[in-house]
């Protein structure tokens, strides 16, 4: 009788692993000729759009069809349309003989998959596979992207300790500007793509300039020294003003800062 039962598990077991291997999905045999195809397309797109980002002289403040973005928001019944973002130094590179790489600096405004796709197109190994590029390439939250141009070098300056006073500033926990670093300062556009049609859709002019002041704990599990104090500060600003002047351009579109 026992034998009996065990041989009766075992075989239900065997139907089960029978049934899950039935209603598993067939591979794609041409999975890897469509994620080619859409990292081509991509890269060709990028290189469309970094053709037509305006410079500071031919900028004008220009609003987006909220209409057409409440339409497309509609038909993937999504709560908000979210964009990523990408730095035009970065995006410039893109389509050249060498490898688009990213200002570590400026790191936090672009789209990682950019980064991927990059060193994919220039035959380094990339931290993500082929399909995961492809995927988040075609995801309905990476079809809007914004372009961020600064006018100058000269008006593209994370903040800097000045004669790095960390033991003073240790005592304090508070940083002041022009006494101990220089502000940072970022001066130029923001300007929105369709990357399904790779058109610009609006832009904006964004002013990013230090605060006077950073306060910040110098013990505890949030510590922290001056010199990543006044850098995070500045990101987060820079992440607030960006807010701002995307609320000029359009109220359908929040954008993924990193």
């Amino acid at each position: 009788m026992k034998n009996q039962l065990t041989l009766a598990v075992i075989a239900a077991f065997a139907l089960c692993l029978a049934g899950c291997a039935c209603s598993c999905p067939e591979p794609d045999p041409e999975a890897a000729a469509k994620s080619k195809a859409a990292i081509d397309d991509a890269w060709t797109g990028f290189q469309t759009i970094a053709a037509d980002v305006p410079t500071a002289a031919d900028s004008k403040l220009i609003e987006c069809d909220d209409s057409a973005l409440r339409k497309v928001k509609k038909e993937h019944k999504r709560a908000k349309l979210w964009a990523k973002s990408i730095d035009y130094d970065f995006l410039s590179q893109m389509g050249k003989d060498k490898q688009a790489k990213p200002d570590p600096d400026w790191a936090f405004l672009n789209w990682d998959t950019a980064e991927q796709l990059a060193k994919l197109k220039a035959g380094k190994p990339a931290g993500k596979r082929e399909g995961d590029i492809r995927y988040w390439l075609g995801h309905d939250e990476s079809r809007y992207l914004v372009v961020f141009r600064a006018e100058s070098k000269r008006q593209k300056k994370l903040p800097k300790l000045i004669d790095d006073p960390k033991a003073f500033l240790s005592k304090r926990a508070t940083a002041v500007a022009g006494e101990h670093y220089k502000p940072g300062v970022w001066e130029g556009w923001m300007v929105v793509y369709d990357r399904e049609t790779d058109k610009r859709l609006c832009q904006a002019p964004l002013s990013v300039k230090s605060r006077s002041e950073v306060t910040f704990k110098t013990r505890g599990a949030f510590q922290k020294d001056a010199e990543d104090a006044v850098a995070d500060d500045f990101k987060q600003h820079f992440k607030s003003r960006t807010a701002e002047a995307l609320t000029q351009m359009t109220g359908e579109l929040e954008l993924s800062l990193y």
